[in-house]
């Protein structure tokens, strides 16, 4: 699979973690824990989308942060200034939802969070569109 390719397919998988997070907005019963998981998600996938886009071969991580400080390496601190709050969903990763059965305390301001993260796979589908 070529980079572009790769890169369209993580840009899919996001969507779909993104329509995901729309069709839990509203939902009483599910918890900030399955949202935000799939906020984190969608993120994930479009920072690895981008550092694709960019030619860097990113390590199998969750960590958004991680993922975050390879973009800013590559394309420069001021490409990521205005996604940069999405790393409050790095909790949410795979690995840290095994470790406790508690619900996230924090709440999240899921409208916001939508529309962050569709803005991300904006800006990201947009590079991809450039390969």
């Amino acid at each position: 699979m070529g980079d572009a390719e790769k890169a369209r397919m993580l840009i899919g998988l996001a969507r779909r973690d993104l329509a995901t997070m729309l069709a839990l907005r509203n939902a009483d019963a599910i918890t900030t824990d399955a949202f935000g998981f799939h906020g984190q998600q969608a993120t994930e996938k479009a920072l690895k989308a981008w550092l694709v886009t960019l030619g860097v071969e990113y390590p199998f991580t969750h960590s958004l942060q991680a993922l975050f400080g390879l973009v800013e390496d590559a394309a420069g601190p001021d490409s990521i200034t205005r996604f940069r709050d999405l790393d409050l969903l790095d909790p949410y990763a795979v690995e840290f939802r095994y470790l406790t059965q508690e619900e996230t305390a924090e709440q999240l301001d899921k409208d916001g969070l939508i529309r962050d993260v569709d803005e991300l796979l904006c800006h990201v589908d947009e590079l991809v569109s450039q390969e």
